[in-house]
């Protein structure tokens, strides 16, 4: 019979998480190479489920802790880019079975929108193309959270 041993590995996730967060040489280390790749375009050489996603792997994982742990109804993304981000919040909530992403950006090109919202996870996403402190944006935006307890920026 082999036991359920989960509590005792987040209890070492966290721990393995404390120790490489006090570790400042490692630290250095990393931010060392985060700043060489950026020079290489690292961030961009990402998709998530066929779109382009400009964000480092580790980022990546990260945000997709957050939203499953956390289950946010709406997550709002500021800076569409070419729509990889949106899906990746999309598909975890559709995972989940419920919520939705509204992407935000001042200039949301024909080809990033058109490839967003004929993706399968189009139900699960919002665009609204202005500034995200455009009063009339925020209203929109306002209005798209109505009942909403858990949003995620």
């Amino acid at each position: 019979m082999t036991t359920d041993d989960r509590r005792q590995f987040d209890e070492d996730q966290r721990r393995y998480a404390s120790a490489v967060g006090a570790d400042s040489e490692l630290q250095a280390d990393a931010l060392s190479v985060l700043e060489r790749s950026d020079r290489h375009g690292w961030s961009y050489t990402w998709s998530w489920l066929g779109l382009p996603v400009i964000q480092v792997p580790e980022d990546i994982v990260t945000m997709q802790q957050i939203v499953w742990e956390t289950r946010p109804e709406v997550v709002i993304e500021t800076g569409v880019a070419r729509g990889g981000s949106l899906l990746l919040y999309a598909s975890i909530l559709d995972m989940v079975g419920e919520g939705k992403v509204i992407g935000i950006d001042i200039d949301i090109r024909a080809h990033n929108r058109d490839s967003v919202e004929r993706h399968p996870l189009a139900h699960r996403v919002s665009l609204i193309e202005g500034s995200s402190i455009d009063p009339n944006v925020v209203a929109q935006v306002r209005e798209e959270l109505a009942g909403c307890k858990r949003v995620m920026v």
